[in-house]
């Protein structure tokens, strides 16, 4: 008995059974569950021991559900392009960040061991009151009453601000507009007006003359561009610009001068075809994004289509007079004596021998009824300049060179002869100065 007892007492115990982990309960706002209506919600996770916080991930959450709560209240009201409005939707939520980050409060955390987890919370109205009272700080209305007078680096500045404003509040702007009944006091219709008034006063002038009514010159020619109020006529200062090589060459960039000319040697045209330069204001350099759209507005462009010295050419003749008997033929040989002068252009009897057709059209329009006798008859005629490939059609020139109006109380035929008579010796002048 006593060895068994010895024995016993000095034989090894058996280990301890393991203890049983007790697994903690996932919460519910892990999916989802226990979320109201009156608050954004983000749930952020990283791995335990990741370097990044669930927080940043969370905030990022709710970022991207304003983001496009801006998109579609954009989209109800404005009719723009999707890139557009992704410009748009990335201006405005960027300019709010700090605000989000600011109103965002921790609600709750868990960790599994592996994951942690964050779940934060922005209460929608306290937001909404912030993004308000910051529109009304900033007074948009105050900086486009100081716009006055004519484009200018000024006032382009202060349009510029503007309208970072109004992208960066672009959805709060929409709410307050749909609820103001008076049209002139809304801050997109001022915009619009401002943008398209200065989008037709910026023009672009050149030398030599003819192109100014004949947008075309040769390759290896000197172009010299001028930035003219079109309504003052006097030269702008500090206007952002552009010129584009129709993709063959890169773009330039130059900033408008009033005591120096900008002037480019225009590079020669590939496989003796052409190109189309394209010369406007840099809108999207000014304003710091391409927002025209969001306003309705079409930007203005100026083109000069360039085409080599020596280019063959062939004349349709596609008309044999001016109507009303006025010979075509002396208008013809004077245009074509200056096409061959300003551009070396040669002109082929052999239509297969061209490489480029011309064709020259003559139209009229008529105002043929009247509200009175006290309203004159008013007959306008157009003179059509057109340039195209012959071996593939496509055209490559073709715009009013010259206009001409009449006036006649008695008969809109005389009206018309009038415009008709005048219209030549315009022609030849747009295309012989």
């Amino acid at each position: 008995m006593i060895f068994n007892v010895f024995f016993e007492s000095c034989s090894p115990k058996p280990a301890p059974a393991p203890a049983t982990k007790v697994k903690s309960k996932k919460p519910d706002w892990l999916g989802g569950k226990y979320m109201d209506s009156d608050h954004w919600f983000g749930i952020g996770s990283v791995a335990v021991g990741d370097s990044v916080s669930p927080k940043t991930i969370a905030i990022e959450s709710i970022q991207k559900q304003i983001y496009h709560q801006i998109k579609k209240h954009i989209n109800n009201e404005f009719d723009i392009s999707d890139s557009l409005l992704d410009s748009i939707c990335e201006q405005a939520i960027s300019s709010r960040i700090e605000i989000i980050k600011n109103l965002t409060k921790e609600a709750k955390n868990y960790t599994d061991g592996k994951k942690k987890y964050t779940l934060l919370s922005l209460d929608k109205k306290i937001y909404s009151e912030r993004l308000e009272k910051r529109l009304e700080e900033l007074n948009i209305e105050d900086i486009l009453n100081r716009i006055d007078g004519p484009p200018g680096k000024e006032n382009f500045l202060l349009l510029s601000e503007a309208i970072q404003m109004i992208v960066g509040s672009i959805d709060f702007i929409i709410k307050k507009e749909l609820q103001s009944k008076i049209s002139n006091s809304k801050i997109i219709n001022r915009v619009r007006y401002i943008l398209n008034d200065y989008n037709d006063r910026v023009l672009f002038t050149f030398d030599p003359k003819y192109l100014n009514s004949v947008p075309i010159s040769n390759d290896q020619q000197e172009l010299t561009i001028r930035v003219v109020d079109n309504v003052n006529h006097m030269r702008l200062d500090s206007i952002d610009a552009y010129i584009e090589y129709g993709g063959l060459y890169d773009s330039q960039n130059w900033i408008s001068d009033s005591t120096n000319d900008f002037s480019v040697l225009l590079p020669n045209v590939v496989s003796n075809t052409s190109y189309v330069l394209t010369i406007g204001v840099d809108y999207k350099k000014i304003f710091r994004g391409d927002y025209l759209g969001l306003f309705s507005v079409k930007q203005n462009f100026s083109t000069v289509t360039v085409i080599p010295r020596n280019i063959k050419i062939y004349s349709t003749e596609s008309i044999s007079t001016l109507g009303t008997g006025l010979e075509y033929s002396a208008i013809y040989d004077s245009i074509k004596s200056c096409f061959q002068d300003n551009y070396g252009a040669e002109f082929v009897d052999n239509h297969h021998q061209a490489e480029l057709l011309m064709n020259i059209e003559v139209a009229t329009k008529e105002n043929m009824r009247r509200e009175s006798r006290k309203q004159p008859f008013k007959s306008e005629a157009f003179f059509i300049l057109s340039l195209e490939y012959r071996q593939t059609g496509n055209s490559l020139f073709s715009q009013v060179i010259a206009k001409t109006e009449a006036l006649d109380y008695d008969f809109v035929e005389r009206a018309s002869i009038r415009a008709l008579k005048d219209l030549s010796s315009s022609a030849i002048r747009s295309i012989c100065q």
